[in-house]
């Protein structure tokens, strides 16, 4: 699949009409496969509660617009953030497997 301003726009009209403000559009065969590719947009006023993947890492690589990337401690504290912004040469983020971390 090329990826492509015409898939970028479908996904984001799906993202506009959800009521998280996010959609996926899956590469992966199944949420079994050990490595999952996915194009995820996410809309302003989106917000993932902090949660911690235990047994994979994570790699966001930004298109278009920015986000905000929030580590926490066991305490719930959050402890650093990264705002990436490709306008600014800063294309994504890698997070190693254990981090407790939240998206907006």
């Amino acid at each position: 699949m090329l990826i492509s301003e015409q898939i970028l726009d479908q996904i984001t009209q799906e993202a506009q009409s959800s009521q998280r403000l996010r959609k996926n559009c899956n590469f992966h065969e199944s949420l079994k496969d050990p490595c999952q590719h996915m194009l995820n947009t996410m809309l302003v006023g989106n917000k993932f509660e902090v949660h911690c993947h235990t047994n994979t890492a994570e790699t966001f690589v930004l298109l278009k617009g920015t986000l905000d990337l929030m580590y926490y401690n066991n305490k719930g504290e959050e402890t650093e953030r990264f705002h990436p912004n490709p306008l600014a040469d800063q294309y994504g983020i890698r997070i190693s497997t254990g981090h407790w971390l939240r998206l907006e």
